[in-house]
């Protein structure tokens, strides 16, 4: 079948406006980084970068932000899954802390030591110390950062985490409540916050 250049057209113009409309930063972004930078100062963490994860916003939308505190500017930014045993394909979300509970907990993680996945050899992924009582079990519950095969921009659609139907899985979950992004946004990640010489924070909220 043949594709007309009128319809290339059209299709490429949709895809790049989907992309710009799902990578369009919230309003509360810059006072949200105020805050942990303010947070990171007060404990004696990393002033350089930080990164945000909110999870208020639509899972077709990019959520998760790798910010420089010194240039006050977005360095990465992605679609971002959230633990399927708290997510829901049409809205309606849930967080805990409790082990076995599938669900992303929020609040503050002292990123640490890169290493390969044990589940998944190909991907790479940082350690994570929960440092509130929200997310304290961090370490115990394996929580960690990393790649996912996500697509990089799925706008307008929403991220289908574990969809399943009378307890029959339909798709795989993309998370069972670690913070995970595609590939290449998590190398691009990792070239702002690798080597740091002061431990650098992600904080998770909604």
């Amino acid at each position: 079948m043949k594709i007309s250049l009128k319809a290339i057209v059209v299709i490429t113009f949709v895809v790049v406006t989907a992309y710009v409309i799902g990578h369009i930063p919230p309003r509360n972004l810059e006072q949200k980084a105020a805050e942990l930078e303010q947070y990171c100062r007060s404990n004696g963490y990393n002033t350089d970068v930080g990164i945000l994860v909110d999870y208020s916003l639509y899972s077709g939308r990019a959520r998760f932000f790798v910010w420089d505190f010194r240039a006050k500017r977005v360095v990465t930014s992605s679609i971002c899954a959230q633990g399927y045993g708290g997510a829901r394909m049409f809205g309606g979300t849930s967080f805990s802390n409790v082990p076995e509970s599938k669900c992303t907990s929020l609040g503050h993680y002292k990123i640490g030591l890169k290493r390969k996945m044990y589940i998944m050899p190909i991907a790479k992924a940082y350690e994570l110390d929960g440092l509130d009582s929200s997310n304290s079990n961090a370490r115990s519950r394996y929580i960690l950062l990393h790649q996912t095969p996500l697509p990089v921009s799925i706008f307008p659609f929403p991220i289908p985490n574990g969809l399943s139907i009378c307890g029959k899985r339909l798709l795989p979950a993309f998370s069972a409540g670690c913070i995970t992004v595609p590939f290449s946004k998590f190398n691009s990640c990792s070239r702002a916050i690798d080597n740091p010489t002061k431990p650098v924070i992600m904080w998770v909220y909604n």
